[in-house]
């Protein structure tokens, strides 16, 4: 599965959800005109225009019914995309529920957490935070947000108590495949588009409901008399309520009628992509069983995929499984039917569970089985974006289970996180790092100073590979810090990466990786939209990183313009090498280029990233730094980039 074409594909169903959703509004539009056509045909002297044969086509009409339903359907799904916008975390809120914390002792929870750790590990991108929908008995997930660097997993009780760690993790998966495809952006729109033709059968609704209202007052007792001209204003009054109340029933069933076609292209656009999200899944863990599993349970489970929250309609499409009683012989579902998505992966299954008989899995399950060896090569890098495999899983949990626990444990809590950042920027020189514990005592709050100190030599003797993953976990966790304690931390980051002067490419990675994610969070990222769609339009800042990698990664000057010009041949791009200089390379230079290199279009960023790939590969050997690097890369240009598998696993 190629991330950059899925990526087109998502804008590709956008696009026709946009016309489908404007024919649906067009249709909308012309059912309310004709019902004001219809109340103004009936009353010859209240008609727009004099003109018999204008009756029921009047533009004096029709053009002001345009605007007004416009301006109630596009102002309804605009409330609802920008009340969703930003990250994952409000739809979770709003669906009840409730964030794991990192640190958390409770089994089910621990196991959910390591799962979603390792699948994010082994795809390339930041640690989501996982929500526990607490209240909900039925087995189901979702995944939200707008972009993969601000998801969200979400998963019931039901799920977490219920499943296997291997049907977890195809369940998990299944919802990954989803925040690689653009699917959840997609499904906020759609989440928009329902909402906004609701509100005309809302609309409907409230008229109706105060017009009655106001019947009821007129018709019922009155202490006083009413003269004879009172009583005739009170018969056209009761009269013009009684019209409005029944306009306003006209206007509702119309607009339930609108939300009925939304639905219907709802469901159109949300199945196929529940199958494509299945066989990702099993592309992801090599294991029809799990996901399989999962769905069978499902099947015999009492309580099913179903929700009970309020929000379960509106939301149905995020959903791993059905979260709604089939309705209309199933026209209007978001998901194919059970039996045949398990069918698609175990084509034996005849049998459900009977209900009431499914048993609690035992714990711990064993993590993913052993893998053969496989090495990383140009085309299995760029293969692996989006849908990274067996093997990339395996390293992730070996990473994690790696990790000593005192570091482990230290990146579980808000402030420990802190310290074990500011001890991964601690420098090797004493003097200066005798400076930075004196900044860190000065600005930090307590005893950090001491506990930064009693980190370093953890951190220093740990083994490089694992470095990353433990700045992940650390990075999931302070997405809990309030803006003024981002502020500080961030404040002090800065001033202990110039310590020294100078700032090394880890140090720069960690910044880019930590600040930018956590300023995203905090809704002051930068958000890039494609400016640029041709290598041409990029190559000055294209050159510029490719300079600065083979620079960094070459053993020697030959070395280094040998990459360089296999990448320049690769790409088919005319430069003057001997023009090049390599003495200009900087970490200032790569992030100005980077900055403007993330305005480009998906695929222009798929030669972006494939030229980087042939650049950290071209001299035939893969450190850890270099992984490191085409991670930070991808990272920035919005490409989520597996670890580099530079030997076997077993």
């Amino acid at each position: 599965m190629d991330f950059f074409q899925s990526q087109d594909r998502a804008k590709q169903r956008t696009n026709l959800l946009i016309g489908l959703y404007a024919l649906a509004v067009v249709l909308l539009i012309l059912a309310i005109y004709f019902l004001f056509a219809f109340f103004f045909a009936t009353q010859s002297d209240s008609r727009i225009s004099n003109s018999f044969f204008r009756r029921w086509w009047d533009p004096e009409l029709f053009y002001p019914v345009t605007i007004g339903t416009l301006l109630f359907i596009v102002g309804g799904s605009l409330h609802k995309i920008v009340a969703l916008a930003g990250d994952g975390e409000k739809l979770a809120k709003l669906l009840g529920g409730r964030k794991i914390n990192s640190n958390t002792n409770v089994a089910d929870e621990k196991k959910i957490l390591n799962v979603v750790e390792e699948m994010a590990l082994a795809s390339g991108i930041h640690v989501p935070p996982v929500y526990l929908l607490d209240g909900e008995r039925g087995i189901n997930a979702f995944a939200a947000g707008f972009r993969p660097d601000n998801a969200v997993i979400g998963i019931t009780r039901g799920a977490i108590s219920s499943l296997s760690r291997d049907e977890l993790q195809g369940v998990i998966a299944h919802e990954f495949s989803h925040i690689f495809n653009g699917d959840m952006r997609l499904n906020i729109r759609l989440m928009g588009v329902l909402h906004g033709i609701l509100v005309i059968a809302l609309t409907g609704y409230w008229v109706m409901r105060h017009s009655f209202s106001a019947l009821s007052v007129l018709i019922s007792p009155s202490d006083s008399e009413s003269s004879e001209n009172k009583g005739c204003i009170m018969v056209f009054v009761f009269l013009f309520f009684a019209w409005l109340a029944f306009f306003g029933l006209l206007v509702m069933v119309i607009g339930y009628i609108g939300v009925l076609i939304a639905k219907l292209i709802k469901s159109a656009v949300s199945r196929q992509r529940e199958f494509l999200a299945d066989a990702a899944a099993v592309q992801f863990t090599r294991n029809p069983a799990g996901i399989s599993g999962a769905l069978k349970k499902i099947d015999g489970y009492e309580f099913g995929s179903n929700m009970e929250t309020r929000h379960k309609e509106e939301a149905s499409h995020f959903f791993f499984a059905n979260a709604l009683a089939l309705s209309f012989f199933g026209l209007v579902s978001t998901h194919p039917h059970l039996e045949e998505r398990i069918r698609r992966l175990d084509s034996g299954y005849t049998a459900k569970l009977k209900p009431g008989t499914l048993q609690k899995p035992e714990l711990p399950d064993e993590s993913v089985p052993g893998v053969v060896v496989c090495s990383s090569g140009i085309e299995s890098v760029m293969s692996s974006i989006g849908a990274p495999s067996l093997v990339h899983l395996q390293m992730a949990s070996e990473m994690l289970s790696d990790l000593p626990e005192y570091l482990d444990r230290s990146a579980r809590e808000v402030q420990s996180a802190q310290w074990l950042v500011y001890a991964l920027l601690l420098s090797d020189e004493p003097e200066i790092r005798h400076c930075q514990l004196r900044m860190i005592e000065t600005y930090a709050t307590g005893t950090a100073g001491e506990e930064v100190a009693r980190l370093y030599p953890f951190v220093t003797g740990l083994d490089e590979r694992l470095r990353l993953p433990l700045v992940e976990i650390a990075i999931s966790t302070l997405r809990n810090m309030e803006k003024p304690e981002y502020e500080c931390f961030k404040g002090l980051v800065e001033e202990l990466e110039q310590a020294d002067n100078e700032i090394d490419f880890f140090e720069y990675m960690l910044n880019r990786m930590i600040i930018r994610y956590l300023a995203a969070n905090l809704g002051e990222g930068v958000l890039y939209r494609e400016k640029y769609f041709e290598l041409s339009d990029v190559s000055d800042y294209f050159i510029k990183v490719i300079l600065c990698l083979a620079n960094w990664g070459a053993d020697s000057r030959e070395m280094a313009e040998a990459v360089f010009k296999k990448v320049i041949a690769h790409v088919e791009l005319s430069v003057p090498v001997a023009e090049i200089s390599f003495d200009d390379c900087s970490l200032d230079m790569l992030d100005n280029s980077l900055s403007e290199l993330a305005m480009s279009s998906m695929k222009l960023k798929k030669k972006i990233v494939d030229a980087c790939v042939v650049c950290v590969l071209g001299d035939g050997q893969v450190t850890v730094d270099e992984s490191h690097t085409l991670r930070a890369i991808g990272d920035y240009l919005g490409c989520p980039i597996p670890p580099l598998v530079t030997e076997g696993v077993s």
